[in-house]
C-alpha cells in the first residue's frame, strides 16, 4: 500500500473458483498444509492458492497456475480448519494491504 512502506506489491487478490466461478479470496500456502489429508500435503507448494467460500461448491482450495485443487473430500475434518484459516490482516505498518502474508 502506497505510503506505509510494504513491500507487498497490490496484487489480484481475488480469483474465480475453477468450479462454482464464484470469487475466491488468496489463502497463504502454510495455512492449507495443516488442513488436507496427510497423503496430499506433499501437493502443497510454496504459491498462491485461494479458498472458495461457496458452502455448494465441492472446491475448497485452488492453484490457478499449477492446476493443484483440493475438494472437501481432501480436507481432514478432524483439523481445526477455523483456526488455520483466520488471518491476520495487517502487515507490521499496519495497513492492511498485506493480509498477513
Amino acid at each position: 500500500m502506497a505510503g506505509c512502506g510494504c513491500s507487498k506489491k497490490n496484487e489480484k487478490t481475488k480469483k474465480e473458483c475453477p468450479l462454482c466461478g464464484k470469487p475466491s479470496g488468496n489463502i497463504h500456502y502454510l495455512a492449507i498444509r495443516p488442513v488436507v489429508k496427510e497423503d496430499l500435503k506433499k501437493l502443497v507448494q510454496e504459491d498462491s492458492y485461494y479458498i472458495c467460500n461457496n458452502s455448494d461448491c465441492d472446491v475448497v482450495f485452488f492453484n490457478e497456475e499449477t492446476e493443484i485443487i483440493f475438494l472437501t473430500r481432501d480436507i481432514d475434518m478432524t483439523s481445526n480448519f477455523y483456526e488455520v484459516s483466520k488471518s491476520n490482516t495487517k502487515c507490521s505498518k499496519g495497513c492492511g494491504g498485506c493480509k498477513g502474508e
